[in-house]
């Protein structure tokens, strides 16, 4: 099923069509090795297998061009963890490791991995917007958070707003929401994932 939603990206307002996880030509075939675990993943400390992996019931995969070559990646994730995985030729090799509030973006214009998490005491969201780099955890372009600081349930002048990651330096609302204008819209972004424990039967 594609779906299409607006979102802004490069300050102009285009037409995205969303893709994520839906596998083009011969992605499954590609990795079928790996899926079946007939085949090891290399990762940054050795090697793995996805069903030697924790909490096999708990397992979702789906393919996604993660890194926008045109190509799709494998995505795996399980309850603690967060894997990207890319074929290369006869082999496989994690390229990005995460965790499981990470999800994969493949949209038209705009690839990467976004990170949303929320929480309470006082409610805060937190976003995350990473680049599939040379790095294993990505390159990072956005580390924000906003805190409901009076607890309304309304984003307003009174709340924190940070944009450094580490929660040292307030911003204002206006500079949070110009920030992120980008990549607020992407937390909603709905993946269908296929349950690794399906594949297994």
């Amino acid at each position: 099923m594609r779906i299409t939603i607006s979102v802004f990206l490069l300050g102009a307002a285009i037409i995205c069509t969303l893709s994520s996880c839906s596998p083009k030509i011969n992605a499954s075939e590609e990795y079928a090795d790996a899926l079946k675990g007939e085949k090891e993943i290399q990762t940054p400390n050795g090697t793995m297998r996805i069903n030697d992996l924790d909490d096999a019931e708990k397992i979702l995969y789906c393919f996604s061009d993660v890194n926008g070559d045109g190509s799709d990646e494998l995505i795996i994730r399980g309850r603690m963890y967060f894997y990207v995985v890319k074929s290369f030729g006869d082999e496989y090799k994690v390229i990005y490791t995460g965790n499981s509030y990470d999800k994969p973006i493949d949209l038209e214009k705009c690839h990467g991995i976004m990170y949303y998490r929320n929480e309470g005491a006082p409610f805060h969201e937190m976003y995350k917007f990473r680049l599939i780099s040379s790095n294993i955890e990505g390159t990072e372009i956005i580390n924000a958070s906003w805190y409901d600081v009076d607890e309304d349930g309304v984003m307003d002048n009174t709340d924190y707003f940070f944009l450094d990651g580490y929660e040292e330096i307030k911003v204002t609302k206006d500079k949070w929401l110009s920030a992120l204008r980008d990549y607020l819209p992407l937390k909603d972004i709905e993946v269908e994932w296929e349950k690794y424990i399906d594949l297994m039967e």
